[in-house]
């Protein structure tokens, strides 16, 4: 009976985590909150933010898109709207116990920053390695194909803190958004087609390159709230599964 039991439990775990996955792909494809004709359209924001992205928008290539979107939405490269660069290379000699943090691959755990196992490093540090709160971290390579893509917002950084050479940084005022996006689906098949090396990884230019749907920023705002709120509600059956 206590062997159904855990059976039962685990089953429904994997079903919650299902039903997250869901969730993101519903929010990705415009089908998670309804739309407001009263927003600012994401062509009016990505003028603000990218005159230029906004050109190479309205190019034939659109045409041919990976799937249909809201009409106040627009499809952009991450390029357009982010920055991003790889982290610190450093030696084993490099290793201190005082030295400044690196943050790399086993720190980031379920979709969030873990400060467990941090290596400490002393050596010269590029202003562009350096992370900032805000930043969104992702694992650019691993031995194990599924850690891959794996991403984190970084927030409460108590010291100057690095990210190491295996690792990606990417910098935007909407790294909310660009965090559901690659924590979805759509985010994994695109590195699984793009993976045809035996070298589990994601290059700046595959990062830069990758097709994001842009919603308005107020619709973004109501995403993020109805995908915390539900979430929490599936967060509790989980916990109470414990």
């Amino acid at each position: 009976a206590i062997e159904s039991l855990t059976t039962q439990a685990n089953d429904l775990r994997l079903t919650l985590d299902k039903a997250k996955s869901k969730i993101l792909d519903l929010a990705i494809h415009g089908k998670l909150v309804p739309q407001d004709p009263n927003d600012e359209p994401a062509s009016e924001l990505l003028k603000r933010i990218n005159p230029k992205a906004v050109a190479s928008c309205d190019n034939p290539h659109y045409e041919n898109v990976p799937y249909e979107i809201p009409s106040t939405w627009r499809w952009v490269k991450l390029g357009d709207i982010a920055q991003s660069n790889i982290g610190l290379t450093y030696k084993p000699s490099d290793i201190t116990q005082d030295g400044v943090p690196v943050m790399r691959s086993n720190n980031i755990q379920n979709g969030v920053i873990c400060n467990d196992e941090i290596v400490r490093v002393n050596t010269k540090l590029l202003d562009s390695q350096v992370l900032n709160n805000g930043d969104l971290l992702i694992c650019a390579r691993n031995g194990s194909k599924k850690l891959v893509g794996k991403c984190a917002l970084v927030n409460n950084l108590q010291e100057t803190t690095s990210f190491g050479a295996f690792m990606a940084v990417c910098r935007s005022d909407m790294n909310n958004w660009l965090y559901h996006v690659l924590s979805s689906e759509y985010f994994k098949n695109y590195l699984d087609d793009s993976n045809s090396t035996t070298i589990h990884q994601v290059t700046q230019k595959m990062l830069l390159s990758f097709e994001i749907p842009l919603p308005p920023l107020r619709e973004q705002d109501r995403i993020y709230s109805k995908i915390k709120e539900l979430y929490n509600f599936l967060d509790n059956i989980t916990d109470a599964l414990s």
